[in-house]
């Protein structure tokens, strides 16, 4: 599975923190530490990935990453700022020919 940013989200990145906002008019998320981290990962891999990845940069099992991940994931899909991508397989075969 993979994520993206919706279609409507601004998106401004440090590097510690990632700044989302809902156009035209809100809500605003500021994503700190280990949120922006998650945000970072979830929209650059697929979610396995990120867990392994987000796992290894804090030195922490991925069984003990993964529900914090899809909690995070959930609350930011709930809020509006990303959306499962369902294009991402197709466009994963694609580029393999």
């Amino acid at each position: 599975m993979r994520y993206r940013p919706t279609d409507r989200v601004a998106v401004i990145a440090t590097d510690d923190r990632v700044v989302l906002g809902v156009l035209p008019d809100g809500p605003i998320l500021v994503l700190e530490d280990t949120a922006a981290a998650v945000w970072d990962a979830v929209v650059a891999m697929p979610v396995e990935d990120a867990i392994v990845h987000l796992g290894d940069r804090y030195g922490v099992a991925a069984q003990e990453i993964e529900p914090h991940l899809h909690r995070i994931c959930g609350e930011l899909l709930e809020a509006g700022v990303l959306m499962n991508d369902p294009d991402a397989q197709r466009r994963g075969r694609a580029a393999q020919g």
